[in-house]
């Protein structure tokens, strides 16, 4: 013990001092293949919870998941088209709510039947985008509450510097029909201000919804960690070891 009591005066000290320097054993898994009653297609911000619950059972102090970043054409949570931005298949949409917003029980069963959890032990990530349907109809539905949520807003100012380049990267792929960034016009590619400033206009509304979505992903990750927390269990995440080259990250600089 004594020697490992020199972690507390490496750079990385304070971190240690915090979750301390007795030995842990925990579980490692990838999110997206823990499935419950609850989730659809993948397993979901949701199943952490159970996740932790499987750890106090086993007397287990640490739970490790693969990188949570919004993933690329592969689905790889190695190949991230953002080392910041949580990939929105993680959203459980059985529990999800936004200002007291709620997806309806028919809802919910209608995208569990078409996209059943487990079935032949392979995720569907097709759900990533019956997910963003449902999300973007309560966006649009509330657009007024979500341009006036001083929480949703704060999030952006804090998280600005990676944030607004995520969301126009988001508009400029989709209007590119999921072109890798280096296949777009030459003007768009090499991030002219002229031409991301006319986007930034033309959609901006598109841009408000990927960082919205961003918010959610955000919000239900904080309630899992929370629990964790609770449960005196430590959420512990991994990375991409390098930013992709189709990656808003590249493309930004």
């Amino acid at each position: 013990m004594a020697i490992y009591e020199n972690l507390y005066f490496a750079p990385s000290g304070r971190h240690w001092k915090k979750i301390g320097i007795k030995k842990k054993a925990g579980i490692l898994v990838p999110l997206f293949s823990v499935h419950s009653l609850q989730s659809a297609g993948t397993g979901d911000f949701f199943d952490l919870k159970l996740l932790v619950d499987l750890c106090v059972k086993t007397k287990s102090t640490i739970l490790q998941i693969l990188p949570l970043n919004y993933a690329g054409f592969d689905n790889c949570p190695y190949n991230a088209i953002s080392s910041f931005a949580i990939d929105p298949v993680y959203i459980s949409i059985s529990n999800f709510s936004y200002r007291g917003k709620t997806f309806s029980q028919h809802t919910i069963k209608s995208l569990q039947s078409h996209y059943l959890s487990g079935r032949d032990n392979r995720c569907d990530y097709r759900v990533r985008d019956e997910k963003l349907k449902l999300l973007r109809w309560i966006f649009e539905d509330n657009f007024d509450e979500v341009c006036s949520d001083s929480e949703f807003f704060h999030f952006t100012k804090l998280t600005q510097y990676w944030l607004d380049d995520f969301a126009i990267y988001q508009v400029l792929k989709k209007l590119h029909n999921g072109a890798a960034w280096c296949q777009w016009e030459k003007p768009f590619a090499q991030n002219s201000t002229e031409k991301i400033d006319k986007i930034m206009f033309s959609y901006k509304n598109e841009i408000l919804f990927h960082k919205w979505v961003q918010f959610i992903c955000y919000n239900q990750l904080c309630e899992a960690k929370e629990y964790a927390k609770e449960k005196n269990v430590f959420l512990m995440g991994d990375l991409p070891v390098l930013p992709s080259r189709d990656s808003a990250d590249v493309w930004s600089k």
